[in-house]
């Protein structure tokens, strides 16, 4: 998850994303602080609950963050569009705050 995470000068203006089925499932367990985020990683994963979330977030709130209705987790996505090309500055979206 982490190339997907830092601000790449590289792709300025663009939209580049990695939604492999692996980085979706960890994006999900990172939000709920769940998997490995909570100390229990399968097998061949790293513990990385040192990355947890201060605060994970219940299925609720990450609701009304990306403005959508998750029935569950699994249904959770990260957004497929940068805030700026929406017309917003990304500081004050929900999903990058």
């Amino acid at each position: 998850m982490d190339p997907d995470l830092y601000l790449n000068p590289f792709f300025v203006q663009k939209e580049w994303f990695d939604h492999n089925p692996g980085t979706l499932r960890q994006f999900r367990e990172w939000l709920q602080g769940a998997g490995p985020y909570a100390g229990h990683p399968a097998a061949g994963v790293p513990d990385l609950s040192h990355y947890r979330k201060e605060k994970p977030l219940p299925l609720t709130e990450v609701n009304a963050l990306s403005g959508r209705q998750f029935k569950c987790w699994v249904e959770v996505n990260p957004p497929r569009s940068f805030p700026h090309i929406l017309g917003k500055p990304f500081w004050e979206d929900g999903w990058v705050r």
